[in-house]
């Protein structure tokens, strides 16, 4: 007897579903677990029910995105990932979970007994749209897309648009342009559990004043969301924008585990990583996201939030047949948010040390000022100089304001103890600077080097510097 490939790998692989010719899904032809599996066109991805605990007999089942043709399920995406559902076991003849594009174009997943588990929840409304009402069909594509589109082939939803924990090749991760809130990458809550843990990167823009509505990108290697906190400062000038500059974050439920450097200006660039990845950033009038490719030939990879707490670029590895991790953030336990505490940083530069280290800003001893500010009394204050730094976090921003304006503004207020300035970048709105003032502690600074992504150059207030000069900051 001749057995054809799909019964091969059924044989070969008793966990895998059955193979199934299409890659799409389309109305009056559900499919359900144990005998029907989504595969793109090119076979890189399929799409199926699956458990976490790869048993014959799984307690939870849940509709889910995987790599195919890998021995190791890498599930990439889970549609019902807080609503996984609960398998009892059936008798002869008894109904089973299925997914399916319904007649009104939504795709949604049902339990046995026929409830909805999870819905697309597309914005095509047969009431008012009729057209798109008959004849919608679901596609995974060979980026591991599965795409809800019309007759017409207008995109009605797109699993792309709803990451779960990984980042894939020629997915866009947007920011919140004032109509939608910005992507996020949620790690699963344990190895067995796809439910949303308390890891993630948020990447959203705080809309309440005209200067913080555009959506501020920034570029590198694994730096994927941007994320604004709702801690504010007291404001002292009108020009001063109540909010907090937008940085990328990870996040363990509210408290910040790591951050990037601050935006330097609005770009769209396109940067060649780790000598395999394509990492742009995007910044036009209606559209703002962050993506990346591979060049031709490259293996596997993704970036991917993990349940331990890092962000992770990983590669597979088809001699080893496994995931190799190429990049994390946080690098290091020094890396770490507000690591250095107050008045101090972490320095990634100094080649002496093994492991980067915690120093002052000032040079001194114990991170403490070693001379409390005078401001305008006793010789004053003046201003020094730190390149290659990691502005600290929780800044506010100056609108309209060059570089003398913004160093100006920092010494007439003597609740600024630091200021950053920078040019911004291809710039398509009116005001072309960035003046940053900080009033307080100054968390979360590092010392990156000239050409890491988020370097400038930091002004740090000190006692006793004559006012209006500007000191060369001393190498550490």
């Amino acid at each position: 007897m001749k057995l054809s490939a799909c019964t091969v790998l059924s044989l070969l692989f008793l966990l895998l579903p059955s193979c199934r010719v299409d890659d799409r899904l389309i109305q009056g032809k559900p499919f359900s677990p144990g005998d029907d599996v989504i595969v793109s066109d090119a076979g890189a991805f399929a799409l199926g029910f699956f458990s976490p605990s790869n048993s014959f007999t799984p307690a939870r089942l849940y509709l889910g995105i995987w790599y195919n043709g890998i021995p190791e399920r890498t599930v990439v995406w889970v549609a019902n990932r807080e609503t996984p559902i609960i398998v009892t076991g059936r008798g002869a003849g008894s109904s089973a979970p299925t997914l399916a594009v319904t007649n009104t174009s939504n795709l949604v997943l049902y339990d046995a007994g026929g409830r909805v588990v999870w819905a697309a929840n597309n914005v095509a409304d047969a009431a008012t749209n009729s057209s798109s009402a008959s004849g919608a069909a679901a596609t995974l594509t060979n980026d591991g897309n599965l795409v809800l589109r019309s007759p017409t082939g207008t995109v009605l939803w797109q699993s792309f648009d709803h990451p779960t924990d990984t980042f894939l090749p020629e997915m866009k991760l947007r920011v919140n342009n004032g109509h939608r809130f910005g992507d996020r990458l949620v790690s699963w809550k344990s190895p067995g559990d796809p439910a949303p843990g308390g890891l993630q990167h948020v990447w959203f823009e705080d809309s309440s004043h005209p200067a913080c509505s555009r959506p501020l990108l920034f570029g590198g290697m694994s730096r994927l969301q941007l994320a604004r906190t709702t801690a504010r400062d007291k404001l002292v000038t009108d020009d001063v924008v109540p909010c907090r500059k937008p940085n990328i974050i990870l996040w363990n439920g509210s408290r910040p585990l790591w951050r990037s450097g601050v935006w330097t200006g609005y770009r769209v660039t396109t940067e060649y990583v780790a000598d395999i990845v394509y990492f742009a950033v995007v910044d036009v009038e209606d559209d703002a996201y962050v993506s990346f490719r591979l060049s031709n030939g490259t293996s596997r990879k993704r970036y991917v939030m993990s349940y331990a707490g890092k962000l992770e670029l990983q590669s597979w590895n088809n001699a080893s047949l496994r995931w190799d991790v190429l990049g994390t953030m946080p690098r290091t336990e020094c890396s770490h948010y507000g690591y250095c505490g107050p008045f101090g940083y972490c320095d990634h530069t100094d080649g002496g040390e093994v492991v980067p280290m915690c120093k002052c800003l000032d040079g001194g001893r114990g991170c403490r000022r070693k001379e409390a500010l005078r401001c305008g009394t006793g010789g004053g204050d003046g201003f020094l100089p730190l390149p290659d730094m990691k502005a600290p976090d929780r800044f506010v921003r100056v609108a309209n304001h060059g570089f003398d304006e913004c160093a100006a503004e920092c010494r007439r207020n003597c609740s600024c103890v630091a200021y950053a300035h920078a040019s911004l970048r291809s710039s398509h709105m009116g005001d072309s600077t960035r003046c940053l003032l900080r009033m307080g502690d100054l968390i979360d600074t590092e010392k990156i080097g000239a050409k890491a992504e988020g370097s400038e150059t930091l002004y740090l207030r000190l006692a006793g510097l004559p006012t209006g000069k500007l000191y060369r900051a001393v190498s550490s």
